[in-house]
C-alpha cells in the first residue's frame, strides 16, 4: 500500500482497471482493504464512477460498507448500469428503495432513458 493506505486495488477500482482488479484478485488481494481514509476500492469506484469495477467488486462478494445499498442501488440505476444493479439485487438490496427524494430505482433509469434496468 503507499502512504495513505491505498492498495493496487483502490486504485484499479478509482480508475476502472477490471482486468487488473481480476489479476489481483486471482493472487489474492484483499477485497476489502480500508485506507487511512476509511475508503474502500468499492467505494472509489462508486465516487469515480467505474461502474464495470463496482460491478466486479460487488459479484466477488465485496462489502457494501459504509455507504448504504440504497444509495449504492439507485446511483446504479440511474446510471444504467445492469450488471451492477443484479449483483446489488444477489446481496440482497430491496429493489423498491428510494433515493432521498422519493424516487425509486426504477424511476431514476427510466428517466434517465435506461429501460434494460
Amino acid at each position: 500500500s503507499d502512504y495513505d493506505g491505498r492498495t493496487p486495488l483502490h486504485l484499479g477500482a478509482s480508475e476502472g482497471h477490471v482486468p487488473i482488479m481480476k489479476l489481483l484478485i486471482e493472487h489474492k488481494a484483499a477485497i476489502d482493504p480500508v485506507d487511512r481514509f476509511g475508503g474502500t476500492p468499492l467505494r472509489d469506484a462508486h465516487r469515480g464512477s467505474k461502474e464495470a469495477a463496482s460491478a466486479f467488486l460487488l459479484q466477488h462478494n465485496c462489502s457494501l460498507g459504509e455507504m448504504d445499498a440504497s444509495t449504492k442501488f439507485c446511483s446504479h440505476a440511474a446510471a444504467g448500469d445492469v450488471t451492477a444493479v443484479r449483483a446489488l439485487i444477489k446481496h440482497r438490496c430491496d429493489p423498491h428503495t428510494r433515493d432521498k427524494n422519493g424516487r425509486t430505482a426504477m424511476h431514476l433509469a427510466a428517466s434517465n432513458g435506461h429501460l434494460p434496468v
